[in-house]
């Protein structure tokens, strides 16, 4: 479980770490507020069939932010950045705006 600090705004974060797992995220779910799912290790996602709008907070192996997108629409694809190590998706307005380079989340294998 990872180590967070935005505990009491996502209380329990679930960790999808295998092919189908990650692959499988938030679909076919109705993400709320307070939902959080960490994909590791993930570098780009999409919001194809989603039922609903989600914010992503991409990071980096340490936790940092490498980059926010709020509020991201189903069938939606997101760029690439090579210094994401893992992408954190949230019921839409769980968060607020963290800047990059912040540290949101304390990662340990």
């Amino acid at each position: 479980m990872p180590k967070t600090i935005i505990s009491e705004l996502a209380p329990e974060i679930k960790v999808a770490s295998s092919f189908f797992s990650r692959l499988k995220g938030f679909l076919g779910t109705v993400p709320k507020k307070g939902d959080a799912l960490l994909l590791v290790p993930c570098r780009q996602i999409h919001t194809f069939f989603m039922k609903a709008p989600i914010d992503v907070y991409y990071l980096n192996r340490q936790g940092r932010v490498v980059k926010f997108f709020p509020n991201v629409k189903p069938w939606r694809i997101l760029p690439y950045f090579p210094e994401t190590y893992m992408v954190l998706e949230l019921g839409a307005g769980t968060l607020p705006q963290f800047t990059e380079g912040e540290i949101i989340l304390e990662w340990k294998e």
